[in-house]
């Protein structure tokens, strides 16, 4: 995560499904930016839904206005407010910068485990998602990345894992059935969620204690989002998802 992506809309979304996995604070959360530098890069610029009050505001409209306040009317981008304004409650933030260099990196994923103790969810939230074969750790721009053996080592605590993937070029449910049978691989986790947008995908890996917080987690979100937001078992067939007709939202 960098702070030039506040505001982006899938930062919108990135806090309502945050507040949705946490049951709005039922469970206690480790929010592990992965914080890396600002470039020269335009990612995260996709803003101009906030010109559009009347299509967005009403998913989570204090989240909105947050923003709204922020970016367009103090044009400030600095993830300290969302701490700051406790936009996602019984959060705790991780700030400390991840780099390049492996040493430093061993001891952040260290520090982070000693943190994760006291939560019950940790969000991880890399610039680009879970690493591929062809990175390497500790080499050049391995800090957009969380490693396997890094997801590993957090899910043998008590705490639910919630990890941030942006979609390659590929078919996007048939890379998330991939990456289910990756997790359950490498990792070991079985009862997991897909939580999909249009250009990236949160993966819940879900302990068995907190499995009655998530029950009801595709028709929270949906129910909020419509298709703007889909969620996806891993213990059950993938196929469309049945919207609820309490509140039908549909995103372009």
């Amino acid at each position: 995560m960098k702070h030039q992506y506040f505001g982006d809309v899938s930062d919108y979304k990135k806090y309502s499904v945050l507040r949705a996995v946490s049951n709005n604070g039922q469970l206690k959360t480790l929010l592990c930016w992965l914080l890396t530098p600002n470039d020269l890069r335009t990612d995260g610029g996709n803003s101009t839904y906030l010109r559009k009050p009347e299509e967005w505001r009403d998913f989570e409209s204090d989240i909105f206005d947050f923003i709204h306040e922020t970016l367009v009317v103090n044009e400030t981008k600095d993830l300290n407010l969302v701490e700051q304004k406790s936009i996602v409650p019984n959060t705790t933030y991780f700030w400390e910068i991840l780099t390049d260099n492996k040493q430093q990196r061993e001891e952040y994923f260290e520090q982070a485990k000693v943190l994760s103790q006291e939560h019950d969810i940790v969000f991880l939230d890399p610039d680009n998602g879970i690493a591929t074969g062809s990175v390497v750790k500790g080499r050049k721009n391995s800090s957009k990345y969380v490693f396997w053996d890094e997801i590993q080592d957090l899910w043998e605590g008590n705490q639910s894992l919630l990890i941030y993937q942006h979609f390659p070029r590929v078919n996007r449910m048939n890379y998330i059935n991939r990456l289910f049978d990756e997790i359950r691989d490498k990792v070991g986790a079985e009862d997991m969620y897909a939580i999909k947008t249009s250009h990236m995908v949160y993966f819940l890996l879900s302990k068995e204690h907190h499995q009655e917080h998530f029950d009801d987690l595709k028709e929270r979100i949906e129910s909020r989002w419509g298709s703007g937001i889909e969620v996806h078992r891993s213990s059950s067939t993938i196929r469309t998802p049945e919207i609820s007709h309490k509140k039908k939202r549909f995103i372009k």
